[in-house]
């Protein structure tokens, strides 16, 4: 019989984990910033704060708090199927199936879709949420290098493609800040008949025609099998999407253990979702006010080292913990709310400054950012 895990034994390792990650630099903290300038949030278009959204939303008389239970049992209404189909039309997609987050979305699919006889292609460079939903589809995993279509072929001449394959990427990259060749991507898996999963978490608002993202821009939408939508980056509210084929639907339904076995998100949520999507059809002003911003920050930005992003997120690479929490200490002192990221959300020895443009800040925050990247960069 085996002897039970003493107490202290498990408050042991618990504590020796918290303290390697102490001496590494790596321990992670929660923290508030509010009385900041806002250059850390994915609240890329301001729509948390949106007054005509708040406004709307007092004027529906929601009779329900919570949803009351799963999908399948209690907890679906005539507005999560009316916002789903609302989706599937927004996003150009045959189907829409709302999940609770982009989290459970990206777990939610790859963990059901994906077989342990798949082989699964993907960029190094994927979020957290699609490492988990591959490691529990059992499938063969091989990673290519972030962005890098050469490296992804050869990974593919290099495989037996046998089984039904698949290629996983986002459109735009939350750490770097930099688009997925979407286009070639889609020319390549042609050729080997290799099946792509793109997650759009942070391109949704941003880019393409009201905020439709990339797929959207570079018209790859209907080449894509299965693409993820998230809710709580610039659309302000909060849960996911995955869009899909009407089969792919009800397969995900019938067999998704994240979309099965949770509680459905409130009708307030799926109310806010619908009006934060009215939001992006009725006023461009926002999106254009973030695209001007942009330009603006990176044309005075030019010639900083190791300054890289192509959107509203750039990354400033400052290897080693303590040099890069030491510099994000300098930029909230100054009075502005900048993250630093660290292993292991990104590899050891790049880590770095994760800095955010928003439509709601405005020129003078912007210069004063810009200034003092350009002292900081002059001292390093």
């Amino acid at each position: 019989m085996k002897s039970l895990v003493k107490l202290d034994n498990i408050q042991e390792r618990i504590s020796e984990a918290l303290n390697h990650r102490k001496n590494n630099n790596r321990y992670r903290q929660l923290t508030i910033l509010d009385t900041l300038i806002d250059f850390r949030s994915n609240d890329y278009l301001g729509l948390t704060k949106s007054a005509w959204i708040k406004q709307k939303l007092t004027e529906y008389n929601v009779i329900n708090l919570g949803a009351s239970g799963s999908r399948l049992l209690s907890g679906n209404s005539v507005i999560h199927e009316q916002t789903e189909d609302f989706l599937a039309e927004f996003y150009q997609s045959e189907a829409a199936l709302l999940y609770n987050s982009g989290f459970d979305a990206n777990v939610g699919l790859l963990s059901t879709l994906i077989r342990p006889e798949d082989i699964v292609f993907y960029d190094e460079a994927i979020h957290a949420s699609m490492h988990q939903g591959l490691k529990l589809s059992g499938a063969q995993k091989i990673s290519f290098k972030h962005n890098d279509v050469n490296d992804l072929e050869h990974k593919i001449q290099h495989s037996s493609l046998d089984n039904i394959s698949w290629m996983i990427c986002e459109s735009y990259y939350s750490m770097n800040g930099d688009k997925a060749p979407l286009e070639q991507y889609i020319q390549l898996c042609k050729k080997y008949n290799i099946q792509i999963i793109v997650d759009e978490a942070h391109a949704v608002g941003c880019f393409g025609e009201n905020g439709r993202g990339l797929c959207n821009e570079t018209k790859t939408n209907k080449d894509i099998f299965a693409r993820v939508v998230t809710f709580g980056k610039a659309i302000g509210a909060h849960g996911a999407a995955v869009l899909c084929s009407q089969m792919t639907k009800e397969y995900l339904i019938n067999f998704s253990k994240n979309f099965i076995y949770t509680t459905a998100l409130p009708p307030i949520d799926i109310y806010h979702i619908q009006l934060a999507h009215h939001f992006l059809i009725k006023y461009s002003h926002a999106a254009k006010q973030l695209h001007q911003h942009i330009h603006y920050f990176k044309q005075r930005t030019i010639g900083i080292k190791n300054l890289k992003g192509d959107g509203p997120i750039f990354s400033l690479i400052v290897p080693g913990e303590q040099n890069v929490k030491l510099l994000a200490q300098k930029f909230q002192n100054y009075g502005m709310a900048i993250q630093a990221i660290i292993s292991p959300t990104i590899p050891k020895g790049e880590e770095q400054l994760r800095i955010i443009l928003h439509s709601h800040n405005t020129t003078n925050e912007i210069q004063l950012l810009i200034d003092t990247l350009k002292k900081e960069n002059e001292t390093a």
